[in-house]
């Protein structure tokens, strides 16, 4: 077996996406032009023989001086991908590998790595949208009911465009979490690739001539992620936030996609909000290591 670091542009793109596709717990995450553009094309891989596993890798400097490995931004799982089941002693082998460069690390993982003791779990929530839309919302509970209850009583409107112009101006204002400058720009990069690969769906709700929500979603396989979302106070009191998730699973529940990630979250308002709407808990997991 043969392990080494490769650099980005030494990485083939082609090959790189095909593994992925194919991969059995391949995400969009670990997609070469989603990497490129959560890192600005800064990334590396720790590739075994001819690709037959990779490993996304980002390498930051703590304090500006210590090199530590770190998770992108928008990056919620990656880790080691094959066109196969993941083999413990090819995970025991790159992990290993990769402790031995870095001194920090800081990763997050998918859920079909083995477990280990080294790895803590995460939660993330993932809602099955094969179903009639009836026997979906059948599932809700009574809070999301009620907050669609709310919303009924406004009148609205969604809409549906791939235009990022007004996006990151709003999610600035409205995120639940502050967005720095660096963020921003990662994001508008990644709306831009999106964009361009056909993948992007940016869902508005406006309510009174005003935009009152805004949600990023992107395809994947048979999957939708529901990257990020926005609402303003007054979506926020009258249920609109609701009114738009229950739309974007409308939307997307068919033959077409059969998986609606809600890509999080660790934060326990959210994670309810998320198993208000039927979500089922997955697992995966987080590496930290600092031995400074």
């Amino acid at each position: 077996m043969s392990i080494s670091i490769i650099k980005r542009h030494h990485i083939d793109a082609v090959v790189w996406d095909d593994i992925i596709y194919n991969s059995p717990v391949g995400h969009i995450y670990a997609l070469s032009w989603y990497l490129d553009a959560v890192t600005d094309s800064s990334w590396s891989a720790i590739i075994e023989d001819e690709y037959s596993s990779i490993m996304p890798i980002y390498e930051k400097r703590k304090w500006g001086l210590i090199p530590y490995f770190y998770r992108p931004f928008l990056s919620q799982q990656l880790g080691i991908f094959s066109k196969n089941p993941l083999v413990k002693s090819t995970q025991d082998s790159m992990m290993i590998f990769l402790l031995k460069r870095m001194k920090v690390i800081d990763i997050t993982v998918h859920g079909g790595h083995h477990v280990d003791k080294r790895l803590s779990l995460i939660t993330n929530h993932l809602l099955q949208i094969t179903e009639s839309i009836e026997q979906i919302r059948d599932k809700y509970n009574r809070n999301t009911k009620r907050n669609l209850m709310a919303a009924s009583r406004i009148a609205f409107q969604v809409t549906k465009t791939d235009d990022q112009s007004d996006s990151i101006p709003f999610l600035v204002q409205h995120q639940p979490f502050k967005m720095n400058e660096k963020e921003q720009k990662i994001v508008s990069r990644l709306l831009l690739s999106a964009q361009s690969q056909g993948v992007l769906d940016i869902f508005w709700l406006s309510s009174d001539g005003e935009r009152r929500c805004i949600s990023i979603c992107m395809r994947f396989k048979k999957k939708i992620y529901f990257l990020l979302l926005a609402s303003d106070p007054y979506a926020k009191k009258n249920g609109l936030t609701f009114a738009l998730i229950d739309h974007l699973i409308a939307h997307y529940r068919g033959d077409e996609y059969e998986v609606f990630d809600f890509t999080g979250s660790q934060m326990k308002s959210i994670a309810q909000r998320n198993e208000g709407f039927g979500a089922e808990v997955e697992t995966y997991f987080r590496y930290r290591k600092n031995w400074i």
